[in-house]
């Protein structure tokens, strides 16, 4: 089978929604894979016969299988998509377990329902990544793909920009936080141990302004060049204070970024 990147017919997916039609009557179907995983299905009344596999992002648990983010669900159901995911039976980082789910997926719900005429995969972030490499495999089960701010620059390379910013914070802003680098069995617990400590109030002492700026160059790319300026002191405030939700997915960023602009407001000089 040759696959075909079909990004227009998805185009629609990454854009908001400003107005949806009512989701028609449809079939639920769940099962569970060999794996474990579970997998679940929505098919309307007006199936128009492409099927949409949903790869959701990151999460440190095991999310219960949703065939759609909630804000499209009704809106590709009232155009006809039917829709599947499955919960990839396992959290974290999880691509070892996602991608042969999501393909066992697609080989569940055509021995239930026959083949659609089409299979799309579609996903955000982590899911991105399980999108793609769906794609990539040399039989796929898919016919296209849509991989929205995918985590395809290299996984390496950005778990390492993680544990620059987790290392940062362990030693400029949270050195008695407890915070783990390495054998970390609860990310999220291990990040909120110094996002408690940052959140202590800050003291406005020339001292620390260093120790702050320093972490957050480590949370932003640098310039093209080491002739060009470092950006983040130019940054207004109110951008500084919208960063922990761009850095979600690392509590250390996160928590070093909100510092830094509390830090900045406290001495009542701009970010």
């Amino acid at each position: 089978m040759k696959l075909r990147l079909l990004l227009a017919p998805l185009a629609m997916l990454a854009a908001p929604l400003v107005a949806q039609d009512a989701a028609p009557v449809s079939r639920m179907i769940e099962g569970t894979l060999a794996s474990g995983a579970k997998w679940q299905a929505l098919v309307p009344a007006n199936f128009n016969g492409s099927l949409l596999l949903w790869s959701h992002g990151y999460s440190p648990r095991i999310d219960p299988a949703e065939p759609a983010p909630a804000q499209y669900r009704d809106l590709l159901l009232a155009k006809g998509y039917a829709l599947v995911a499955s919960d990839y039976g396992a959290g974290g980082w999880s691509l070892e377990q996602a991608v042969p789910a999501q393909r066992a997926t697609v080989e569940a719900f055509v021995a239930r329902e026959g083949r659609p005429a089409r299979v799309l995969a579609w996903g955000s972030s982590m899911g991105g990544l399980i999108s793609t490499a769906l794609a990539e495999q040399d039989r796929p089960v898919i016919d296209g793909a849509l991989a929205m701010c995918p985590s395809i620059g290299g996984a390496v390379g950005m778990m390492n920009m993680g544990l620059d910013g987790a290392f940062a914070t362990a030693a400029l802003i949270a050195p008695n936080s407890g915070l783990s680098l390495v054998n970390v069995a609860d990310d999220m617990a291990n990040g909120r141990k110094a996002w408690r400590q940052s959140m202590l109030p800050v003291k406005p002492a020339k001292a620390g302004r260093g120790s702050h700026w320093r972490v957050c160059s480590a949370a932003f790319p640098a310039g093209p060049g080491p002739s060009v300026p470092n950006p983040l002191p130019t940054i207004p405030k109110r951008r500084l204070t919208r960063s922990p939700q761009r850095w979600s997915w690392a509590p250390s960023c996160r928590a070093m970024i909100r510092r830094a602009a509390r830090a900045a407001s406290s001495r009542g000089t701009p970010a």
